[in-house]
């Protein structure tokens, strides 16, 4: 009986670790998941200059995003330069997995018209 009662108990914690150990792996597969993929930020400028862009995001808070050579700034669909950006124009801002901002671009709600 005692032997019994403890292969009972062994395969219960065999089957336990095994439950957890799934779900941690479900649980770093998705949180991968989510940092490999870049975030789309929406909002309108706040300001404008070489070195960053201050947004109001579309729940109300605002969001500075520092901008490097590498960012590609896109105005009315047309290259262009983030000092050009004004208060008050609705944008996208493109952040990869690493919080480097990778596009801005502006946005013309009449193309969905």
């Amino acid at each position: 009986m005692l032997r019994f009662s403890g292969l009972m108990v062994l395969a219960a914690v065999l089957t336990l670790q095994a439950v957890a150990l799934e779900l941690k792996a479900e649980s770093t597969a998705r949180h991968a998941q989510a940092v490999a993929e870049p975030r789309l930020h929406e909002g309108t400028v706040v300001s404008a200059s070489a070195g960053q862009v201050s947004m109001r995001a579309t729940d109300g808070k605002e969001q500075v995003f520092k901008i490097n050579s590498m960012t590609r700034v896109t105005i009315n669909g047309k290259p262009g330069k983030v000092e050009a950006l004004e208060a008050g124009t609705p944008i996208r801002v493109m952040v990869d997995q690493a919080n480097n901002v990778t596009a801005i671009s502006t946005v013309d709600d009449r193309k969905h018209l």
